[in-house]
């Protein structure tokens, strides 16, 4: 869960217009000679496992120019963010220098050129420390759009104006809505498959995604879908391996987790309910019948792994599988009623043994073996010793491959990183229980 604010500017270039009579015109409306080219720019935001980073910028200048490279460019972003270093977290203006990678001249219709031309695209690296244009703060336990967020282009003698006119995601491809369900209003976002599909996919977000700041316009729903790699529901990869299927992303107005809906989050004291159960169940069977779906993939991580579990226990086989991943469920909160009902779900399990937020010794393991006992037959189980990147794209001082936080399990779900007792992946796994 990296960290994250919404800045759209709008910027115009001053052009200077003809007087409309025969006079000649004064001397300082002529164009200086040696004048800097002007420009703004644009920057694209793109999803990654760890959460997403500012991968690209589109520059447009005053005039054109005959060629761009790496080598003639410096960026830096200057960003309102939580200064790790500080022993009180505080939230500061800092500024970081950003690599560039690439850049390359296009036309008007976005795509590389070599002709002259007034657009140009500037690539950045990205890693897990780096570029994220969301910021976490410790006091609140969310992730929010970095306000300001900035980047600073320095080209020759060129002045790009360092507020961005306007910026795209990774996630565009999902359409946001608002509605009102059981009395609770819910921002969400969809994604509709090219081909028709009978699936619905359900994602519920982690505590650090929710809408608490609903008032505060630098928390929308973007950052469920960018806090963690939620794009990759709506990617090649998941979609030709469950067949095709639409996925919902409701954001929770607190989180998941409260008990009351008066912003309670913390699953040391939940009891197995959640204040959003009846307004969830509403939103999601109100989107299902929208576009006429018979199956139904509950899936959450972390707050969203317990309102899985929540809606299993709840909802039972009205729903056709569920994917608890890292779940704070305590067996406790599971009656012999509830257990009944578990035991016959198809459901799959994902967490890592080194899961230092939601102790599994605490929550999974004790609740697998009661299923287990109960005499469930369709419970899948996906287990690792820590959460390190499989790609090989990120590496850690050492060469060794990037380790994350054990909470993290949810990497593992993104990328189909998973087997469970009996080798079968959770995409394989989801595909399996569809009717």
């Amino acid at each position: 869960m990296n960290k994250i604010t919404k800045i759209i500017a709008c910027t115009g270039l001053a052009f200077s217009m003809a007087a409309c009579s025969n006079a000649a015109p004064k001397e300082e409306e002529k164009p200086q000679e040696g004048a800097p080219i002007t420009g703004n720019y644009s920057y694209f935001v793109e999803g990654f496992d760890y959460g997403c980073s500012v991968t690209k910028a589109t520059v447009t200048l005053s005039e054109a120019i005959p060629s761009i490279s790496a080598d003639r460019l410096s960026v830096s972003e200057t960003k309102k963010t939580t200064d790790w270093t500080d022993e009180n977290f505080a939230e500061k203006e800092l500024t970081f220098d950003r690599t560039v990678t690439n850049a390359y001249l296009i036309d008007d219709e976005g795509k590389e050129t070599t002709e002259p031309s007034n657009k140009f695209v500037i690539e950045m690296s990205e890693d897990p420390n780096t570029g994220s244009p969301f910021t976490f703060s410790v006091f609140t336990g969310r992730n929010s759009w970095c306000n300001p967020y900035q980047l600073t282009i320095a080209m020759d003698e060129c002045e790009i104006d360092p507020v961005a006119v306007a910026k795209s995601t990774s996630a565009d491809n999902f359409t946001i809505d608002q509605g009102e369900f059981a009395g609770v209003t819910y921002d969400y976002a969809y994604y509709a498959p090219e081909k028709e599909s009978d699936t619905v996919v359900v994602w519920l977000h982690g505590g650090g995604e929710g809408g608490v700041g609903a008032a505060d316009e630098n928390i929308n729903v973007y950052t469920a879908l960018l806090g963690n790699k939620v794009t990759a529901l709506a990617g090649e990869k998941f979609q030709e391996a469950v067949g095709g299927a639409h996925v919902l992303v409701p954001q929770c107005p607190t989180y998941w987790i409260d008990v009351d809906g008066k912003n309670g989050g913390e699953w040391e004291h939940a009891d197995g309910t959640s204040f959003y159960t009846e307004s969830l169940v509403e939103l999601i069977d109100s989107y299902v019948a929208k576009v006429g779906a018979k199956n139904v993939v509950i899936t959450g991580c972390s707050n969203g792994g317990y309102m899985t579990m929540v809606l299993a226990k709840n909802c039972g086989d009205k729903y056709t599988s569920y994917v608890p991943i890292c779940a704070p469920m305590d067996s406790e909160a599971i009656s012999e009623d509830d257990l009944n009902v578990l035991k016959e779900l198809p459901m799959y399990f994902i967490y890592s043994e080194d899961d230092d937020t939601v102790d599994p010794k605490g929550y999974e393991i004790p609740v697998l073996k009661r299923l287990e006992e109960a005499g469930a037959k369709n419970i899948s189980v996906s287990t690792s010793e820590h959460v390190t990147d499989l790609s090989g794209k990120y590496k850690d001082a050492e060469g060794k491959p990037y380790q994350y936080s054990g909470h993290w399990s949810w990497i593992y779900f993104d990328n189909n990183d998973t087997a469970d007792q009996n080798g079968v992946s959770v995409f394989d796994w989801i595909k399996s229980t569809l009717k």
